[in-house]
C-alpha cells in the first residue's frame, strides 16, 4: 500500500470543516480553473501534475506519484511546480 502525502495547515482544516451541532461536514469547494503541467526533460517518461484553483482562490496540486499538495493561492502552487521544472501544457 502506498502512502499519499498531504501538506495541509490547521487553518485550511478549519476552513474546510463546517460544524453543525455535533456533526462535522466538509464544505465542498468549486473548481474555477484546472490546468496540466509536464516535465519535458524526463521524456519518454510522462511526469505530470494537475493544478486546480478553487472558488476561495486556494490551489491544489496532484502529481503523477499520487501526492497532493495544497496552497493558499495559485501563485504559490505555480512557483512550487516551476521549482521542479514543470511547464504548463498548452
Amino acid at each position: 500500500m502506498e502512502l499519499v502525502k498531504f501538506k495541509i495547515t490547521v487553518i485550511e482544516v478549519e476552513r474546510a470543516i463546517k460544524i453543525n451541532g455535533n456533526k462535522m461536514q466538509f464544505q465542498q469547494k468549486s473548481i474555477i480553473k484546472e490546468n496540466w503541467w509536464l516535465i519535458s526533460c524526463s521524456f519518454p517518461n510522462l511526469n505530470w501534475a494537475r493544478l486546480r484553483t478553487y472558488d476561495d482562490l486556494s490551489a491544489e496540486i496532484l502529481d503523477c506519484d499520487g501526492s497532493k499538495y495544497t496552497f493558499t493561492n495559485e501563485e504559490e502552487a505555480r512557483y512550487f511546480l516551476m521549482e521542479d521544472e514543470f511547464t504548463q501544457a498548452s
